[in-house]
Parts: structure tokens; sequence; C-alpha cells
């Protein structure tokens, strides 16, 4: 998709203090460690549910990288630090932040995973696992009515359009408003789905996987690896359901945004991705567009998150493609190589 358009300054910045208050919740991160390039040799560290009365259900198991980190990616890890040392030096992006986990046997690499960005339309994830999270207790939530009553269109200053948006004066269920948030990443389904999420819900979702305090500021304050856990968590369906992970999942592969990590990913390849778009600094000068998703190639999913800062959104669209694009000849290579040698 070619379409760009220029938007001022306080649009975009009216835009993001509406997605601020209308989340209702938004999650702050801070800085939480060196943003080197480097796989992690740290102590594990487990985060589990501790509201149970005799189970202890895992949801996140950090730290692992030093005992299967080093194992597999070694060549990996230097290549794409040349990649990205690379496109930074063309002038093509200001800053980039990458993030890659096997989500079969858990070693992850990161680049600068602790820079902060801020995060626009991917917080329309956690919004989505608010809904289905209530859901959980009362399935008639996601039936419930809600008339789109806005006095404006919020998708207005959207750089990547979308074919289906939330329309005013129709009413939607919460169920087609969450497809439409997270598919066509619709900014009016958002706004709509904020004002009636349930806030108690939404504080203890962000407690419960270990994230900060929100920032209520248009602000960088989202790092790559924090981010990351979401996905990790729809993908292990460790936090919601695991039907309520499917559906959001499956919502997520119909993903519109095709020009970042989807277009570095042959045809025919599964991916459930989210991308965020935003507008920052002087006049609107700095773009950042992200993307993250993961990757189904066959019997080895991978999850890529990539946070880009540039002078424009087709500089940032093709650092991600090239990243996405370098991973998955990686991932590619070697699961054909252990597949010959397993028919030798």
């Amino acid at each position: 998709m070619s379409l760009r358009a220029s938007y001022t300054v306080p649009a975009t910045l009216v835009l993001a203090g509406v997605m601020l208050i209308s989340l209702g919740f938004l999650i702050g991160f801070a800085a939480t460690g060196r943003g080197d390039s480097a796989i992690h040799a740290e102590r594990t560290a487990q985060l589990r549910l501790t509201d149970f009365d005799l189970t202890n259900p895992l949801l996140e198991c950090e730290g692992a990288d030093a005992t299967i980190g080093d194992r597999t990616f070694r060549p990996f890890k230097n290549e794409l630090n040349s990649l990205v040392s690379s496109i930074l030096n063309r002038g093509q992006v200001r800053q980039l932040a990458v993030y890659f986990r096997d989500l079969n046997n858990g070693p992850w690499y990161g680049i600068n995973e602790n820079l902060e960005f801020y995060p626009a339309s991917l917080m329309k994830i956690p919004v989505a696992m608010v809904f289905t999270k209530e859901a959980e207790a009362d399935p008639r939530v996601l039936q419930r009515v809600i008339k789109n009553t806005l006095s404006k269109d919020y998708n207005t200053s959207r750089v990547y359009p979308s074919s289906r948006a939330v329309l005013p004066g129709r009413s939607y269920r919460v169920r087609d408003l969450i497809e439409i948030m997270l598919s066509e990443s619709d900014n009016n389904a958002v706004v709509l789905l904020g004002r009636h999420m349930n806030r108690a819900i939404a504080e203890q979702l962000f407690a419960d996987l270990g994230l900060p305090a929100p920032t209520n500021e248009p602000r960088d304050y989202l790092s790559i690896r924090s981010f990351s856990m979401l996905f990790r968590t729809l993908f292990n369906a460790s936090y919601v359901s695991k039907d309520a992970s499917e559906e959001l999942l499956s919502l997520l592969s119909r993903s519109s945004f095709r020009q970042g990590i989807a277009a570095g990913v042959p045809e025919g390849v599964m991916i459930a991705n989210k991308y965020g778009e935003q507008q920052l600094g002087p006049a609107g000068s700095v773009k950042e567009l992200h993307d993250c998703g993961i990757i189904y190639y066959p019997d080895s999913p991978y999850l890529l998150c990539v946070m880009s800062k540039g002078d424009s959104y087709e500089a940032d669209e093709a650092a991600i493609r090239e990243i996405s694009r370098f991973v998955f000849s990686v991932v590619d290579s070697e699961q054909r190589e252990h597949s010959d040698a397993k028919h030798r």
C-alpha cells in the first residue's frame, strides 16, 4: 500500500490523547536493562499467577537463555547485529529495536530490546484481552451491543487506512468491534471499547503480567521486550483461555497491514501480527512504525517484533521488511538443514 498523507501535529497528538483516555489504562514501561546486543545469560525468573489455591500457573519463564540460548543461534546473533547496524548506518531509520524468540524451545535474542518507543495501536491487543478475560466469567459480554455515538472519526489521522471501519450511527457487538480493532486496527473501535472496558480487569491484567504503572502522555515509554510478553501469553494460552487466545490470534492473522513483517515472509506462511504507527516530535517529523507477530513456520513458529523510528514511514517499512526477510531466511535454512540431517 502506497497511500500517504500529511497531518498536523495537533491532529496526531489529539488522537494519541484520545487513545490514552479511551483505553483507560495503558502500560508504562521503564527501561529494565542494558539494551545491549547479546544473547542474555540471566538467572531464570518465573512469572506465575498467585491467586489460586491449588495450582500455580506459569505465565512466563525468562532467563533460560543461559542454558539454551547459545546452542542454536550464535551465528544468527552476529548476522542480525550486522544487518541492524547496516540499516542504521545507511540513515534509513534513526532507531531500531528487534526481538526474536523461538516459540518451541525458548531461546531469544534482542537488539536494543529495552529501548522505549510509543506503542500506538499495539495497545489494542491488551484491550481485546480485557474483554475476553471478562467474558470467561460472563460470555454475554462479547454479545453486548454498543452504538457508535462518537462525534468524530478517529481514523482520519491514519497513514495506513483499511477497507473496513466502524461507521457513525451504527451498532456493533463487542465481538465485532474487537475483530475490526485487531484485523483493521480501527481507532473508532478502540475508542468505543475503551469507554466500556472493565477498568478493574484491565488493572489486574497488567498486574498479573508484572508490568509497571501506566503513563498518560503520548511519549516513548514501551520496550519491545516488554510488549512481546503479550504475544507470548497468547501463544501459550497462559492468561486468557485457550479458545480466547486462539480467537485473538486468528483475528490478528487477518491483519490488513502487510507492508512490514508479512512482506518479508513468503506467501502461504501464516502470520498473526499487529502494527502501530505514530508521528511524534516537532511538526510530526518523527515517524514511528512497529510490527510484532508470530510467524507460523511449519513445526518451528517464532516471534518477531521490530520497533522503528525514522523520518518516513517508507524507510521504517523497508527496515522492518529487510529484518523479517533475513530472520525468515535463517529459520528456513536451519530447519531445512535439520530436516536433511534427520533423513540421512
